[in-house]
């Protein structure tokens, strides 16, 4: 099946903290047909700023938005790219009304060499908060593997991660790691373990 191609010219919203996350409109609230494409050049208000200015694309088997609920659904190999931001999906969901946005189904989320995967993404775009269950997390720059059956972004830099754990190690079954109930981080400053 040809996935569907939508490309967006508007500003949207970005998740910085477990990688980010952003999601886009489809013009004039209709579903849009297999195979074609559509373009909405109108200026949509910015959520918040995101890294990169640029087009956003979305790719998906099936692509709906519900005018009346302000609800935007995409089924079937989601894939979401923005410059070097991109998230993979068996399916995504975005409220317009309360900017949620929830991505399931083996979701694979890359920013620059950043790689986030889990089974479920939960995100409130206008508080950046969010969770994620059952995720790996990979942060390049500082060799750092986060895996957690829970990870819960609480403030601007406060973190959770629940029954997980953590290492510099590269190895898929590391020398050493530091295993957790329940890890509370602040970047950049404390973390305590449980």
């Amino acid at each position: 099946m040809k996935a569907i191609r939508i490309l967006l010219v508007f500003s949207l919203a970005f998740l910085v903290g477990f990688a980010g996350v952003c999601f886009g409109k489809t013009p004039g609230g209709k579903e849009t047909p297999e195979g074609k494409k559509a373009t909405d050049s109108k200026k949509t208000p910015d959520l918040m700023t995101m890294k990169e200015e640029g087009p956003i694309e979305i790719e998906a088997d099936r692509l709906s938005f519900d005018k009346e609920e302000q609800l935007y659904q995409a089924h079937g190999n989601v894939a979401i790219t923005r410059g070097d931001f991109s998230l993979k999906a068996e399916h995504a969901r975005l409220s317009g009304a309360t900017n949620e946005l929830v991505a399931w189904g083996k979701v694979v989320l890359r920013e620059g060499e950043d790689v986030l995967e889990c089974e479920r993404l939960e995100v409130n775009l206008n508080t950046r908060t969010g969770k994620v269950y059952d995720g790996k997390l990979f942060l390049k720059e500082q060799n750092f593997h986060v895996v957690g059956k829970e990870a819960e972004k609480l403030g601007e830099s406060t973190y959770r991660v629940r029954e997980g754990s953590f290492t510099t190690c590269d190895a898929s079954r590391p020398p050493w790691k530091f295993s957790v109930r329940e890890l509370d981080i602040t970047m950049g400053g404390t973390g305590i373990a449980k």
